[in-house]
């Protein structure tokens, strides 16, 4: 049951993290090693697979640390303002495109208008950040991570 997170870690990352531990002085189930496989896993934008693991560890009667929140929580956050870094470029490359009716580039001043962007994914994760925020005890004791959602949403 324990090995669950390091044989994800050993399959996608070549991440063994259980190699230098004795099987007597680790324990089966253990919250870190879960942990450790989420924050791995979101860090490499896998959010599928982090969720998977997220299930299997409370499967296994353990819940997030306010630790591991918190990492989640930094982890949304980045993943937010990324795609909202790239939806926010695209929406200026599709404005960039357009050409009048005889197929010449528009005026210089319409080339490069800011063109709204789409917020969907970027939405989606900075959401997700401030839901996961409600779970942590005394937020206000973290500015960091206060800072880290205001942004991200």
């Amino acid at each position: 049951k324990g090995a669950f997170a390091n044989d994800f870690l050993m399959e996608r990352y070549s991440l063994d993290i259980l190699s230098y531990v004795s099987a007597e002085s680790f324990p089966l189930v253990e919250e870190e090693v879960y942990a450790t496989a989420i924050t791995c896993c979101l860090k490499n934008d896998e959010l599928g697979m982090a969720d998977q693991i997220l299930v299997a560890m409370k499967n296994h009667g353990l819940t997030p640390s306010q630790r591991l929140l918190k990492e989640i929580i930094a982890e949304y956050c980045r993943m937010a303002m990324t795609s909202s870094k790239e939806e926010f470029r695209l929406a200026r490359l599709a404005k960039k495109k357009i050409k009048d009716s005889s197929g010449a580039l528009s005026s210089p001043s319409q080339l490069y208008p800011i063109m709204e962007p789409i917020y969907i994914t970027s939405r989606a994760r900075a959401k997700a950040a401030l839901t996961i925020l409600k779970a942590v005890e005394k937020p206000l004791q973290s500015p960091h991570l206060l800072t880290s959602v205001a942004k991200a949403c």
